[in-house]
């Protein structure tokens, strides 16, 4: 949540130098378009939090293909972000 409790102006200030950097191709040889930097909010975060949590334990579908389906919603782990 670091990013979404700045300012707009700081936000975007920081946004910039990342997005400038990565597109310099001596500093990153990867493909990228600046939308590809971005705030993400909350609940996109929370759900990245559950997934990771869930597939090395082995709670999630291998054939889901990114869908987020479970074996049995129960048996899901849940992870307490703190930081």
């Amino acid at each position: 949540a670091g990013m979404r409790i700045l300012p707009s102006t700081d936000r975007s200030r920081v946004m910039n130098v990342v997005r400038n950097q990565f597109q310099n191709t001596s500093f990153s040889p990867f493909k990228f378009e600046i939308e590809y930097a971005r705030v993400i909010s909350g609940e996109e975060e929370a759900i990245y939090g559950w997934a990771g949590a869930n597939l090395p334990m082995g709670t999630l579908l291998d054939a889901s293909e990114g869908t987020g389906t479970v074996i049995n919603p129960s048996l899901t782990y849940g992870a307490l972000d703190m930081g």
